[in-house]
């Protein structure tokens, strides 16, 4: 009996290909494919800042400010609730991506956008480790502030 005439013939599955789409970087101008090129979260926003612009932002704000500064402003560019709880979860060699990564996990959903974080308040939680002194101070004047509202109105 000769092999070649009992081969079977295995059908190949047709793959249907959808074509590979393509986006513009609003910072440095060039046409990149979304696989790799563009964080998902950010194609999903419409805003459409390649990794490699992104991931040069960060550190350029890492050399002149802490790594919480810079991943909040990523945020903001990125269009992503900031989430201190994925923060915390940063190694000190994380970058950027890593952060997107841990923001995406299940346990730190958060409302999908920078804006509605705030808005909503539970995006954004900036401990006083975190803060200048400056900030602490008009942190702490807003906090009296409030309170002697509060006071006047318990008069009434």
């Amino acid at each position: 009996m000769n092999k070649g005439s009992t081969k079977q013939r295995i059908k190949k599955k047709s793959k249907i290909t959808e074509p590979i789409k393509k986006y513009t970087c609003k910072w440095c101008g060039i046409e990149k494919t979304e696989k790799r090129n563009f964080f998902k979260c950010s194609v999903d926003h419409g805003v459409y800042i390649c990794v490699n612009c992104i991931k040069e932002k960060y550190n350029s704000i890492c050399s002149q400010s802490k790594k919480f500064i810079a991943v909040l402003v990523c945020c903001h560019y990125l269009d992503i609730c900031f989430s201190y709880e994925a923060y915390k979860e940063m190694k000190p060699e994380h970058g950027i991506g890593e952060y997107v990564r841990l923001l995406n996990l299940l346990q730190h959903q958060r409302p999908d956008s920078f804006e509605r974080g705030i808005i909503k308040g539970d995006g954004i939680f900036i401990p006083n480790e975190m803060l200048v002194k400056k900030d602490i101070d008009i942190k702490n004047q807003l906090s009296n502030i409030v309170s002697n509202l509060e006071n006047v109105i318990k008069m009434f």
